[in-house]
């Protein structure tokens, strides 16, 4: 009788990355992994106790990759938009697993560290008190926020924004969205002028407090 395969904890936890990656996470729970890997479920659940404690490994694989990332600059703020511009590239690189952010209990080391990174720079920034809290609600929502929207429904997130863009009708959007690489190209400098506009209204915070 042929023995069933065994899998390690990061084993199981880099297929879900590879399955999400693919998949999405619509499809995605312990039984659809045991699948893909030839293994029967119950042997998942010996290493984690549900699809949310594995997905919530697989999100914290992922803020790996972002602690990772060198952080740059001679300033705090420079530091702070090379931090959340690493979290953006990471989370481009795999935009199905930012939904997990938005559920996730907090049980995940590495998003907790780069989280407390990332409160530090806002601290260096001069932010403090309930200043600190709002400039931190500020940028973790854009930074969600537009993962959310620019990615979601990955791998045909490009084609339905330029769908959605042209449908308004207007000669300029179609001038100037000629193709999706345009809409991903656009997306991206969005995002980074956003940034630093956003990061400059920080500052503004700390000046006046």
């Amino acid at each position: 009788m042929a023995r069933r395969p065994t899998h390690s904890t990061d084993e199981y936890v880099e297929a879900s990355l590879r399955y999400i990656d693919e998949h999405g996470l619509a499809t995605f729970t312990i039984r659809t992994l045991g699948e893909s890997l030839g293994v029967d479920p119950t042997a998942v659940y010996r290493h984690f106790p549900s699809v949310n404690d594995l997905a919530g490994a697989v999100l914290d694989r992922i803020f790996v990759e972002v602690a990772e990332r060198p952080v740059v600059g001679d300033t705090p703020r420079q530091r702070l938009i090379s931090l959340l511009t690493n979290v953006h590239e990471v989370f481009y690189a795999h935009p199905n697993v930012l939904g997990i952010l938005v559920t996730s209990s907090g049980q995940t080391p590495y998003s907790n560290q780069v989280s407390a990174q990332f409160i530090d720079l806002l601290t260096e920034l001069g932010l403090k008190g309930a200043v600190l809290v709002k400039g931190h609600r500020i940028l973790e929502s854009y930074v969600v926020g537009s993962h959310l929207f620019d990615l979601g429904g990955a791998p045909d997130h490009l084609t339905s924004r330029r769908a959605r863009l042209r449908a308004i009708d207007r000669l300029v959007l179609d001038q100037n969205l000629p193709d999706t690489e345009t809409v991903e190209r656009i997306n991206r400098e969005a995002f980074a002028a956003g940034l630093e506009a956003l990061v400059d209204y920080c500052e503004t915070l700390a000046e006046k407090h």
